[in-house]
């Protein structure tokens, strides 16, 4: 039997939404910019009381976005969601290199 991340008691997740692509191509590919968003359902781990989340993005993502996700939680998780996810962001818009390439050769962002 298989255990999937959201059933695990007392996790940390960390999320780090890369691709490794040529530049070129991933241009090519419609709505590539939305990407690190499309992994905020792990946000619904957070049913798990002792779970807490990290996501890194390479921008801000927009707050109305996280809300809903927070919104399709229990009521009564939603209440202490936004205290259980750190949201760490690059601030960087260049996207000739990897979200996983730009957080790797920061050191002082690995320390926060």
């Amino acid at each position: 039997m298989s255990t999937y991340f959201w059933e695990i008691e007392n996790k940390e997740l960390v999320v780090l939404p890369s691709l490794s692509f040529d530049t070129h191509e991933l241009q090519s590919v419609p709505g590539i910019s939305h990407y690190e968003e499309r992994l905020l359902y792990v946000l619904l781990a957070l049913k798990t009381e002792k779970t807490r989340i990290i996501y890194i993005t390479s921008c801000p993502l927009d707050t109305g976005i996280i809300e809903y996700y927070i919104s399709l939680l229990p009521p009564h998780v939603q209440k202490t969601a936004s205290s259980k996810i750190r949201f760490l962001s690059l601030c960087d818009t260049n996207t000739s290199t990897s979200l996983a390439e730009k957080v790797f050769t920061r050191p002082r962002f690995l320390t926060r």
